[in-house]
């Protein structure tokens, strides 16, 4: 069972305090929108193959974000640099992108998950399952997410509302590729959750964090929640 944690920002004493946690998966991540130019993204992301690297030497997968970008070229540029495991599509993607990016020449060592938010009353018309096997041939998995009233299936993520748990079941049971599931996901409810699912992994965000930051304490509990299913 993959317990999965993702920081809006991590340095090199985050990505420790996430492996004491015991966390499989440490995300983070890159807003184009702070940098000017080139250079200072160049800047930005030596810091971040110091993570990445560090991670891996862990035997800690790194999934890395990118965005808001639809650019194929400067999304491998960037990854070709950091070098995470995963590259994580979530809000800000296209399919043209996330197939190219799956052509193993063009990013070996790059796994491919995108973010599904799950149906509710604020996308009426829009079906994940359809959007699952749109994908299904590019990614390696899936995770649910959850969507704020002011965004579209193009950008959400990291809101800290609760998942609609009653939408699990069926996209896990339908899906033709794993899934982590998140939304709200916490070392108290994952039991429940599971209960009624039986997911890849779980997925966290808000509640093992503090002001974007990993906390140790947060995330070992969440960690060992989710470990705790495999026994």
């Amino acid at each position: 069972m993959i317990a999965q944690v993702y920081c809006k920002h991590l340095d090199l004493a985050g990505a420790e305090i996430c492996q004491k946690a015991g966390a499989d998966h440490v995300g983070w991540q890159i807003d184009l929108n702070e940098f000017e130019s080139w250079e200072s993204i160049q800047t930005r992301i030596k810091e971040y193959v110091k993570i990445s690297e560090y991670l891996s030497d862990q035997k800690i997968s790194s999934a890395f974000l990118v965005h808001p970008t639809l650019d194929g070229e400067l999304i491998k540029k960037i990854l070709d640099i950091v070098r995470p495991t995963i590259y994580f599509a979530s809000g800000e993607r296209s399919i043209e992108t996330i197939r190219w990016l799956s052509r193993k020449k063009n990013a070996p060592q790059i796994m491919v998950p995108i973010g599904v938010p799950t149906k509710d009353c604020l996308l009426p018309d829009y079906d994940p399952i359809s959007e699952m096997k749109n994908y299904s041939s590019f990614v390696q998995w899936f995770t649910t997410d959850t969507i704020n009233p002011s965004e579209s299936v193009e950008s959400f993520g990291c809101s800290g509302k609760t998942g609609n748990w009653d939408a699990f079941p069926e996209l896990i049971e339908k899906s033709p590729c794993p899934v982590i599931v998140s939304g709200g996901m916490n070392s108290k409810n994952i039991l429940d959750v599971y209960k009624i699912c039986k997911p890849f992994g779980f997925d966290a965000h808000s509640s093992v964090c503090k002001d974007g930051y990993p906390d140790l304490e947060l995330a070992k509990e969440f960690a060992q929640a989710v470990h705790a299913l495999d026994s």
